[in-house]
This record gives C-alpha cells, sequence and structure tokens, in this order.
C-alpha cells in the first residue's frame, strides 16, 4: 500500500472494522505513556551469577514475539550465566510486560529503567553500556529491533548481535529489516530447523553463512505434552468419527499477501477453499471405505468478510454421502485442539504447516495455480519453493487431482507422542549466544 489511492481503498474497504482510540482529553498523557517504548532491566547481585557471567539486551515489540522473549527471559533470570537482562518493548508488548512485573513471580525482580533523557540517551548511558550480548528479533522497521538492530554494536558497544528468525515466511517483512543490515554486522541469525535456514538463504542470500539452526522457543511450545488430551477433546467436540480423516485448512490474511503487492485473488482463501473441497471429494468417490472431514480455521486476523464466506462454503451438491464440513474456528476451538484434532493439515503458506510434522501431522502447501498459492509461495520461497518445502511430513501441491490423490492415500494421525525429554531448542539457542 504505498500509494495514496492504496490506503484509501484500503481504509473504505475496512471502514467498519476501524475505530479511534478514544481517550478522555485529561487522558491524553496517560494513552501516549502506555504506548511509549520502555525499557525493563534485571541486575543480579553477585553472589546470583557466575564470575563471567554476561550482560544482555533484548528487544521485541510484536505480542507474539513477546510470547518467544518471555521463555528466553525466564530462563536468563534464574540462569548464572547472565549477570543482567535488558528488555527493550513497546506498544501492547510494553503493556504486557509491565503487567507481568506486578503479577508474574518470575518477573518481579525486574524494573523499569527512567527515559526522561530519552530512550538512546538511556542505552548510552554508563550504567547501561558494557553489553556482551545483543538479541533481536525480525520485526518490523518501525520496531526497537529494528531500530537498534544497526546500532547495538557501534552506539551501545555490544560485542555480539544475534537475530533471530522464529518463524519461515514474512519476505517483505525481513527484506525491510536487513536493507541497512551487513552481513559483518551480525554475529550469526539462529532459526529453527533446516528448512528455514533454506528459506533464508534463498531469500537472504548475502547472510548465508550467517544462518545457524538452533531452534528458538517456538519449538518448545508445541503442545506435545497435550496433544492426547487436545485430540480427544478437539475431535469430541467436531463429533469426529474415530476413523474420520480430519483435513484442516488453516486459512491465511488476505491483506497480508495483497499488501506485498502479489497478484492474486482477492477470494484466494475461498477459492482455495473451494479446489481442498472438490479434491477431497474425488478422493471419497475413490475410496468409499474411508470417511473425510474438512476443518475450516479462518485466520484470526483475516478479513470478517473473508471469514463469513469462508464459514459459509457449502460442499456440491454431488458431493459423496462420506465428505463432510466441519467449523473449526478459534471460538470452537483452541489452535492445540483443532491441529491435534487434525489428520493432514493445509493451508497457502501459514506457520502451522512448519509445526505440523513436528507434532506428527502431515501437512501440504496448496500451490494452485490461476492467481492463488503458487503465487504466494513462488514470492515466499523464490522459484525452489517445491524443493525448499519438501521433507518428513511436509509437501506441496499444485493440483487439484494431485491432492486428491495424496488425500486418498491418507489415514488417521497417530495419538501425539510426548516430548522428548533432554535439551530444549531454547538451551541450544543459549548455548550458541554463550558460545
Amino acid at each position: 500500500m504505498d500509494s495514496f489511492e492504496d490506503k484509501k481503498r484500503f481504509i473504505e474497504r475496512h471502514e467498519a472494522e476501524i475505530s479511534p482510540l478514544k481517550v478522555p482529553e485529561t487522558d491524553v498523557d496517560s494513552a501516549i505513556e502506555a504506548y511509549r517504548v520502555k525499557i525493563f532491566k534485571l541486575e543480579k547481585s553477585e553472589s546470583a551469577c557466575d564470575p563471567d557471567a554476561r550482560r544482555i539486551a533484548l528487544s521485541a515489540s510484536d505480542p507474539l514475539t513477546l510470547g518467544t522473549t518471555r521463555t528466553l527471559i525466564e530462563r536468563m533470570a534464574t540462569d548464572r550465566r547472565f549477570r543482567s537482562v535488558t528488555l527493550i518493548t513497546d506498544n501492547v508488548a510494553a503493556q504486557t510486560f509491565a503487567s507481568l512485573i506486578s503479577n508474574d513471580s518470575r518477573y518481579a525482580l525486574f524494573s523499569e529503567v527512567d527515559t526522561s533523557r530519552g530512550i538512546f540517551e538511556t542505552l548510552g548511558e554508563k550504567a547501561n553500556s558494557g553489553l556482551d550480548i545483543a538479541l533481536a528479533f525480525i520485526e518490523s522497521q518501525n520496531s526497537p529491533s529494528s531500530s537498534l538492530a544497526y546500532e547495538w554494536k557501534s552506539a551501545y558497544g555490544a560485542k555480539k548481535l544475534y537475530l533471530i528468525n522464529e518463524g519461515w515466511n514474512g519476505i517483505g517483512q525481513r527484506r525491510d529489516f536487513f536493507s541497512r543490515l551487513r552481513p559483518d554486522d551480525v554475529d550469526a541469525i539462529l532459526c529453527n530447523d533446516d528448512v528455514a535456514r533454506k528459506v533464508l538463504m534463498s531469500q537472504m542470500p548475502a547472510f548465508a553463512k550467517k544462518i545457524r539452526v538452533t531452534g528458538t522457543p517456538v519449538l518448545d511450545a508445541l503442545g506435545l505434552e497435550q496433544g492426547k488430551a487436545a485430540r480427544e477433546s478437539g475431535r469430541s467436540r467436531l463429533g469426529l468419527m474415530t476413523d474420520e480423516i480430519a483435513v484442516l485448512l488453516q486459512g491465511d490474511v488476505v491483506a497480508d499477501l495483497t499488501a506485498e503487492k502479489l497478484n492474486v485473488d482477492e477470494q484466494i482463501n475461498v477459492r482455495t477453499l473451494q479446489n481442498l473441497v472438490e479434491a477431497t471429494a474425488e478422493a471419497a468417490r475413490v475410496h468409499p471405505e474411508k470417511r473425510y472431514a474438512i476443518l475450516v480455521r479462518p485466520h484470526g486476523r483475516d478479513d470478517v468478510d473473508d471469514v463469513r464466506n469462508l464459514l459459509a462454503t457449502k460442499l456440491p451438491g454431488n458431493s459423496p454421502q462420506n465428505i463432510r464440513l466441519l467449523d473449526a474456528s478459534g471460538d470452537k476451538l483452541s489452535i492445540h485442539e483443532a491441529t491435534f484434532s487434525a489428520d493432514i493439515v493445509t493451508s497457502i503458506n501459514s506457520t502451522a504447516n512448519h509445526l505440523a510434522p513436528k507434532r506428527g501431522r502431515e501437512a501440504i502447501f496448496l500451490g494452485f495455480g490461476d492467481r492463488l498459492g503458487a503465487e504466494v509461495l513462488k514470492a515466499t520461497y523464490g522459484d525452489l519453493y517445491m524443493n525448499i518445502l519438501s521433507g518428513p511430513g511436509l509437501r506441496v501441491v499444485q493440483t487439484k487431482e494431485e491432492l486428491a490423490q495424496v488425500l486418498g492415500e491418507s489415514k488417521t494421525a497417530p495419538v501425539p507422542s510426548l516430548p522428548r525429554i533432554g535439551e530444549t531448542a531454547t538451551d541450544h539457542l543459549l548455548a550458541e549466544i554463550l558460545n
């Protein structure tokens, strides 16, 4: 949305969903205060850390990123290898962390730093200098992570800078984030798995030698310990039979795709679901001994009209009796119930697909042509997206016929297994930055 007309059309289309932030005139200052950039810090006593313990600073703005950051901070707060932990954050994430300090004992020793002299002036003060490690997430350009990524070493003396890539897609955001960074500025980019490494290498080839697979806290939050119970409760709520093959469609956010100027149909979600329905119906015809259920789960941030149209999709009149469509929206099932209830997870380009094999589910990227998923996958992963998105439990389909064959060969997934006991992804990440 670069032009004025683009922005105008967006506002007109979403007029019913947009409302101003309304506060009494006397509360304007407090409203601004709630959303400004804030610094929180934990300084440990000598007895609480090792002699060579490190000073670390993290920056995070997005609420989802804060979830990952919290996992790291909780570990660092009790880990003797860290002397001090500083968090720079803003907006809702800052409000959330301030609340945690007041209400969660794990954060009770953190305090807010006085930034009345300004954020950058405060970070440059002697009391906040001597940083050993700076840790930033790949976020939007106007986030603290993006701004500070270029300054941690040169302006604030950090000895090492690590970037965490906790996802697999988001090419536009990555391109913007890296636009002013040079490979020599970064010590390492840490990611989840080999697919994430290939994605980063394809998108940011200049940084290829800096990319390392450690895993991130995202992989420690797969919900495997509650997988069995989530599958039982989810399938019970949906009324699924024991042998019914559940195919989850995780919707994408159409606005995210159009914002990247991709040449995709505005009805990409609905048309993709229609193709999935037709392919599943064909598999059901060929295999009358099997039962199929398509679980439709719109994305929580998707346009209200798109969500309504997705959930209004019906089976064609000539569909066989061994197929049905079910509403698996967020107000019906938790994400763990939806994922573990499913035997196959499908989407155009959802993170749910990348996580599905790690949860014991097969994942299918719906790469249909004619301004549908193929455009998205190519733009995100490059010309080699078919190779990048192939591996154990992971594949791309490009036609309804191919999808029907895959679904015809499918079967119900096993009961989710418990997570392995041993080192976690967070352990590996911390070992890397302390190396």
